[in-house]
């Protein structure tokens, strides 16, 4: 089970979902023993593509139903398995500590 849930809500983020998913490298998530969800809120681009690619879980919102950046991290949340959750933005960028 992991500790920490990284939740980053996403709608149309081909630009940037990348830069962030590839700082969580299977020798970070292992280590520190994270689980990566993409909260997508009905993206018409290649960012579902990006998800998959990078083999994060992903949660997609209710067709129909125009998801704002709050329902995405709600819906990320309902479903972490962490005990500690992250939310962060697709263009955020983690600095070395």
């Amino acid at each position: 089970m992991p500790a920490i849930s990284v939740i980053i809500p996403a709608l149309n983020e081909e630009k940037l979902l990348d830069g962030i998913l590839s700082q969580f490298t299977p020798e970070i998530i292992r280590t520190f023993a994270l689980e990566v969800i993409v909260s997508d809120g009905g993206s018409t681009d290649r960012t579902m593509d990006i998800a998959h690619a990078r083999g994060v879980r992903i949660v997609e919102n209710l067709p129909y139903v125009k998801q704002t950046i709050s329902m995405g991290r709600n819906a990320g949340a309902m479903h972490a398995r962490g005990e500690v959750l992250v939310f962060l933005n697709a263009d955020t960028r983690i600095g070395d500590v």
